[in-house]
């Protein structure tokens, strides 16, 4: 009898030891599962900021290429397609930067760095908007002035001065004798008033 207590108090306990033990191995199986879908959700993440700093970098590139032929001179159509780009590069920017602001939220997790980072960039993008702003403006003046210049008629004043010029030739040769000269006198003096 003292066999079966002892051995049954021995089954007690290893029965004892072997469910605190299934307990704390599921605790730590649960633990170790919240761990690795926070660290697959901060690789999401970081690959997100990545992908946005690449997006600002090709923002960037295509606004100062933009810039630049529009000082050396570009068609407008050609504009227009550069723009539209860098537009969808903007677009493509604050959706990723929406997406990983939702991701940081629903994280469990400290992720206050990660969501000042995030500002930042939104900031970055909101920069590069007001950039491309001040450049359609810029166009806006350019094709202004052009309109301005497709109307106005080439060098008036230099076509008058020339017409003035003539009549005082035609008056000298009519002066020396040339009687043609007058009937040119006569047209000059209407083109010159």
């Amino acid at each position: 009898m003292r066999l079966n207590l002892v051995s049954l108090s021995l089954l007690i306990v290893v029965f004892f030891i072997a469910g605190c033990n299934s307990k704390e191995l599921a605790r730590l199986q649960s633990e170790n599962d919240s761990l690795r879908s926070e660290l697959s959700s901060r690789y999401n993440v970081l690959t997100g900021l990545k992908d946005v700093r690449s997006l600002l970098d090709s923002i960037d590139k295509n606004r100062n290429s933009l810039r630049t032929h529009l000082s050396e001179g570009t068609s407008f159509e050609d504009f227009s397609t550069r723009l539209k780009d860098i537009n969808e590069f903007v677009k493509m920017s604050e959706e990723k930067i929406i997406l990983i602001q939702n991701a940081l939220k629903n994280s469990k997790h400290e992720s206050g760095a990660y969501l000042m980072l995030v500002d930042a960039l939104k900031g970055e993008v909101q920069i590069r908007v007001d950039e491309i702003i001040k450049l359609e403006e810029e166009v806006g003046k350019y094709k202004a002035e052009n309109k301005g210049l497709k109307r106005t008629k080439l060098a008036p004043n230099k076509k008058r001065e020339t017409y003035k010029e003539a009549l005082e030739l035609y008056k000298r040769s009519l002066s020396l004798g040339k009687k043609e000269a007058k009937a040119d006198i006569a047209n000059l003096e209407k083109k010159v008033k």
